[in-house]
């Protein structure tokens, strides 16, 4: 695998300091965190007879003195409390604010809704955990293009997903805003 080798991404390069570490360090660190929890969701939705997801972490409702009607509950998906997550996200935590007063739970199947998606790679961060998304919870096959500064990354990307892009699920281009508009209007 990609452990161990000297890879030059072109971007840290031309970095000093905590901006090289963050590139560095980072973003393979946030991507590995995010393949866990995903790997985690799937192998759950695999051996619950249910099929469906994990329930949240935490869960509380919040209340509209202004309008009792408007009942929401927030949740809290991530980290899950292990050791490992904790200390990949820095304590950062994802949640998120429900238009109902309980989640539903939808079974995996339910969700996957097939078809293409279009990802536009960001500039400042390009560690393709939407592609993961796409893929494997919402069942389509990925159309990826980085952002313009950070294409030398792309290379590196195609390797790591080199399986997924043989069997015709997931394809890289190159280009700016030009192929970028294309992608997003088809």
């Amino acid at each position: 695998g990609m452990i161990g080798r000297n890879v030059d991404v072109g971007l840290a390069d031309s970095m000093q300091g905590w901006g090289k570490a963050d590139v560095a360090i980072c973003g393979p660190a946030m991507f590995g965190s995010y393949c866990n929890v995903l790997i985690q969701y799937l192998q759950h939705c695999d051996t619950n007879s249910s099929g469906k997801a994990p329930p949240p972490v935490r869960q509380r409702p919040i209340i509209d003195p202004g309008n009792a009607d408007n009942q929401k509950c927030a949740v809290t998906v991530y980290p899950n409390g292990s050791w490992l997550e904790f200390t990949e996200t820095v304590g950062m935590q994802g949640e998120l604010i429900l238009n109902s007063p309980e989640p539903q739970q939808y079974k995996y199947t339910e969700s996957a809704v097939g078809g293409v998606a279009a990802i536009l790679g960001a500039g400042n961060y390009d560690v393709p955990s939407d592609m993961l998304t796409e893929l494997f919870l919402k069942g389509r096959v990925v159309i990826y293009k980085p952002n313009p500064v950070a294409q030398t990354t792309s290379p590196v990307l195609q390797q790591i997903f080199a399986t997924l892009v043989e069997r015709g699920y997931v394809a890289f281009v190159i280009g700016g805003a030009a192929v970028g508009s294309i992608l997003v209007q088809q």
